[in-house]
């Protein structure tokens, strides 16, 4: 098949960005009915987003306790960057109560990017699971290649490149069945990758379980 290097090339995602934002809050349900009712408002269309995927990533912090991070990623037209970073950045009036002090309990976090490159191999009926790898890169397209080389089971890939700042950055993001957790995690350890010296670990890997989708 043809590399993903050179699908870019061809501008088959040419003018696309792609963000994931994650917001750590004191009681997800809770949050999650409130951004619910922002996604059925559409407003984010209305931005411009054209895909959305939202999940809960869930940690412990000790034998008694947890703490949960919203995990959402959009899909939008690279112009309309900057409106869809403002709807997570503007100041948290009550207009936007999902960004409620009293729910949301630390930093919004938001890394953008341009898409270069998305494979579709399993309907987004059967997945219920979403991870996203984040990671220095030495040399874009070679790493674009050994994307596109990955022996993946049936996902939904999304690949993005983050040119902002002095670094730059190599963005992964697949949904996938349960079933295939074992293996969508070995092949995104990178490591052939990481020995050829294309990408700098430390590798940021963030895996929720998907409760939103929309395309």
């Amino acid at each position: 098949r043809a590399t993903v290097a050179a699908i870019d090339a061809s501008g088959t995602m040419q003018g696309l960005g792609m963000m994931v934002i994650e917001v750590e809050v004191r009681n997800f349900k809770e949050w999650y009915k409130l951004y619910e009712s922002e996604l059925d408002s559409n407003s984010f269309e209305q931005l411009g987003v054209t895909a959305t995927f939202v999940g809960e990533q869930v940690r412990s912090l000790g034998f008694f306790s947890s703490a949960s991070t919203a995990h959402i990623v959009h899909v939008y037209p690279s112009t309309k960057e900057d409106a869809v970073r403002a709807a997570y950045e503007a100041p948290r009036d009550a207009e936007r109560k999902w960004l409620d002090g009293k729910i949301v309990t630390g930093p919004v976090r938001i890394q953008s990017s341009t898409l270069v490159h998305k494979e579709d191999t399993e309907d987004l009926m059967f997945v219920d699971r979403m991870i996203t790898v984040t990671h220095a890169l030495a040399n874009r397209n070679p790493w674009l290649d050994e994307v596109a080389a990955l022996h993946l089971p049936p996902s939904k890939l999304l690949v993005g490149v983050d040119e902002h700042g002095d670094d730059l950055k190599g963005l992964t993001v697949h949904l996938f069945a349960k079933s295939a957790e074992k293996d969508i995690k070995k092949a995104l350890d990178f490591r052939h990758a990481i020995d050829a010296g294309l990408v700098h670990p430390p590798l940021e890997s963030k895996q929720s379980r998907l409760l939103f989708k929309k395309l």
